[in-house]
């Protein structure tokens, strides 16, 4: 129950494995696993993807969009896995909107600029950028995110990547072949957005 839960989390925190920050949405890769694997251990939840993913909602234990990227940017900055006074954002305080190019230590750049680390900012929502390539003038861009939205291929919300192409004056963004090569650009799954993005770059990131 609850109280299980509860203890377990109090268990985890007392040593070490957890932060108060995997509480708010805030938590880390290893933290979840620290938390799945000792909820298993103690049976709070079955050993079964489904049911660990539900169990992770139900108690709203994930890290949220700007915890997501603002932990990616320390990882590409310092190499570890671990939320230390090294790192350069503070995942509990960083939200979408500070991560957004344009704003303090975040450089506006354009669609054709684009590498790996760089930002996607939606309003309320930011992504990062994992891969970007120009082929026959279409810009096409890879994105990683944590969202609480259903994600298109899997039904599953949480982490997702999907596929982006801007052929000079629509973008379209496909949930096809997301751990490999872009789709091709005629590909059927493609799908015309419009959002409205603005692209940014940690400036020690260069």
């Amino acid at each position: 129950g609850d109280t299980g839960v509860q203890k377990l989390l109090r268990d985890l925190r007392a040593s070490g494995k957890i932060q108060s920050t995997a509480l708010v949405a805030k938590s880390t890769r290893s933290e979840l696993v620290a938390i799945l694997e000792e909820a298993v251990n103690r049976g709070l939840v079955d050993h079964d993807s489904s049911a660990m993913h539900k169990f992770l909602s139900k108690y709203g234990l994930s890290t949220d969009c700007s915890g997501f990227v603002s932990q990616t940017l320390n990882f590409l900055m310092d190499g570890n896995k671990v939320v230390d006074d090294k790192d350069n954002f503070d995942p509990d305080n960083t939200n979408a909107a500070s991560l957004k190019g344009g704003q303090g230590e975040i450089t506006k750049i354009s669609r054709s600029e684009l590498k790996p680390g760089d930002t996607m900012h939606l309003n309320g929502h930011i992504r990062i950028i994992v891969e970007a390539k120009t082929e026959d003038k279409i810009i096409y861009y890879k994105t990683a995110e944590s969202t609480a939205k259903e994600h298109g291929k899997t039904g599953q919300d949480g982490f997702m990547k999907r596929w982006w192409k801007f052929d000079g004056t629509t973008q379209y963004s496909s949930f096809e072949n997301p751990n490999g090569l872009h789709p091709a650009s005629d590909d059927a799954n493609w799908v015309q957005t419009t959002e409205s993005n603005t692209f940014g770059r940690y400036k020690k990131l260069g």
